[in-house]
C-alpha cells in the first residue's frame, strides 16, 4: 500500500506556473514564442483551442502552432472548442469572455461557464506584505499603548 501511494506521488507533475507581461512577448515572432516555451520556460507540452491565434500580429494559428512544436519536439494537444459548463450558462467559453466578466463583476456566470470558481493565482512581494501587516497593526492599536502591536495583543488577550 505504501510503495503504491510512493509510485502514484513520484507519477504527480507539480504544476509550475510563469507570468510574462503581455508587453515581452507581444512583437515576437510565432517561432520565436515557441522556442521562449520550449527553452526559456522548459514546457513539457503545449495545449491549445482550435482558434488559438498567436505572435506578432496574431500570425500563428494552431495549424502553425503544430508544426513549430513538433519541430521543437515539443508535444502538442490541439483542443476542440469548449461549451459552458453547467446549464444557464450560454455559448463557447472563452478567456476573453471569463475577463469581460469578472471585470463586470459576474462571477456567478464565470462559474457557471467555467464549471468551477474562478481562481486567482498572485505573487506578492514580501515587503509589500509586510507593509499590509505593519498597516493593519497599527489601525489594531489601543490607544496608550502604541508600543504594543496586534500579536503582542492577541497574546495578552490569549491568557485573560
Amino acid at each position: 500500500q505504501q510503495q503504491q501511494q510512493q509510485q502514484q506521488q513520484q507519477q504527480v507533475v507539480p504544476i509550475r506556473q510563469h507570468y510574462i507581461p503581455f508587453a515581452a512577448i507581444r512583437s515576437m515572432s510565432p517561432e520565436a514564442f515557441v522556442q521562449l516555451l520550449r527553452q526559456q520556460l522548459g514546457a513539457a507540452g503545449v495545449v491549445a483551442g482550435i482558434n488559438y491565434r498567436f505572435g506578432y500580429r496574431a500570425a500563428g494559428d494552431s495549424a502553425m502552432l503544430q508544426q513549430l512544436c513538433a519541430a521543437a519536439e515539443l508535444p502538442i494537444r490541439v483542443v476542440e472548442l469548449v461549451g459552458a459548463a453547467e446549464p444557464g450558462a450560454v455559448g463557447v467559453v472563452s478567456s476573453s469572455k471569463i475577463r469581460e466578466m469578472l471585470s463586470t463583476c459576474r462571477i456567478e456566470a464565470a462559474r457557471k461557464s467555467l464549471g468551477r470558481l474562478y481562481r486567482l493565482v498572485a505573487a506578492i512581494q514580501l515587503p509589500l506584505l509586510q507593509q499590509q501587516q505593519q498597516q493593519q497593526q497599527q489601525q489594531h492599536v489601543w490607544p496608550g499603548t502604541a508600543d504594543h502591536t496586534s500579536s503582542s495583543w492577541q497574546q495578552h488577550s490569549v491568557h485573560q
